[in-house]
């Protein structure tokens, strides 16, 4: 499977809208192209138990987990929003759909 445009890029503000963190927000800090999979910091915290090696110590650890693409949006006015691509000026845009303001300035 090909790598895809997934409207998404590292930095913007997304909000979960699924799972146990729906209605949460936080900022994208990692994106998976491939698996189309998005690291949001500090949602989707996932408990591990890490056994101690010669440089780290053992115990319990606390990390964010992956979420799929689809299970986030971007928030216009604090609600999920759908967007779309709009040329403007020979540039290709990406802009909410109901107010037609650009995502990124």
């Amino acid at each position: 499977m090909n790598a895809i445009n997934l409207r998404i890029k590292m930095g913007d503000v997304v909000i979960i809208t699924n799972g146990k963190d729906k209605g949460a927000s936080g900022k994208i800090s990692l994106i998976d192209k491939k698996n189309m999979r998005v690291i949001v910091e500090g949602l989707n915290m996932q408990t591990m138990h890490q056994k101690p090696t010669n440089t780290a110590q053992g115990g319990i650890i606390k990390r964010e987990k992956s979420m799929h693409v689809s299970n986030v949006a971007h928030i216009e006015n604090g609600k999920p929003s759908k967007t779309k691509y709009v040329f403007k000026n020979d540039k290709k845009v990406l802009v909410f759909r109901k107010s037609e303001k650009e995502v990124r300035s």
